[in-house]
């Protein structure tokens, strides 16, 4: 972790420099109908008791999380694919037609796929520079920090019965934070991600 952030990093972020390249994170997450269980307040003696069945599913959601507070997404129910990762980032890259991006994120099998290598190779044609996260480090994908608020601050003690009810409150919240930019842009900040060292 420490050559990523003493060594790697740095390095990475020069080349954006150097190229004018947006530096951003991107990275997925599952919303299961369970809730994510905070603390919360209550009447003194009445324990808040949440009551939920056991319920499979749910949905994903994908995030792309620059340097300057922005914030891009796309939610799908189920799992999501190679396909569906480059649809994303055709969308990005049509988003930031006027820029090269440089995208950190981690070495899950979607984004290995033989889908998303024929399209780096033949659409994006050096617009996107990727750059792997060490493996089984989560706390250095600032994408992490905007999922983890969701589930933390915007969802938590929720219960979801139906798909489109979690999916709306799941868009929701994104949308929210994608108004946020300031938020956003601490994240960065997060003394694990260390993009920002002190």
């Amino acid at each position: 972790m420490r050559e990523w952030k003493e060594e790697r990093l740095p390095k990475l972020k020069a080349k954006a420099l150097e190229e004018g390249r947006v530096i951003a994170y991107l990275d997925e997450s599952a919303f299961s109908y369970c809730p994510y269980v905070c603390r919360t307040y209550s009447p003194k003696g009445k324990r808040p008791v949440l009551r939920h069945g056991y319920s499979r599913g749910g949905i994903q959601a994908i995030s792309f999380v620059t340097e300057n507070g922005g914030l891009y997404y796309k939610i799908k129910s189920g799992t999501l694919s190679g396909i569906d990762i480059v649809d994303f980032l055709r969308d990005l890259l049509y988003r930031f037609r006027r820029w090269k991006l440089l995208i950190i994120w981690d070495g899950a099998m979607q984004h290995k796929s033989q889908e998303v290598k024929a399209f780096l190779r033949t659409e994006a044609k050096g617009r996107i520079h990727l750059a792997m996260l060490p493996s089984h480090s989560p706390e250095l994908n600032v994408s992490e920090q905007a999922h983890g608020y969701i589930k933390k601050n915007l969802l938590a003690n929720r219960l979801f019965y139906k798909v489109k009810e979690l999916k709306n409150e799941v868009s929701r919240s994104y949308e929210w934070l994608k108004k946020q930019p300031d938020l956003v842009y601490n994240f960065f900040f997060h003394k694990d991600a260390g993009f920002y060292l002190t």
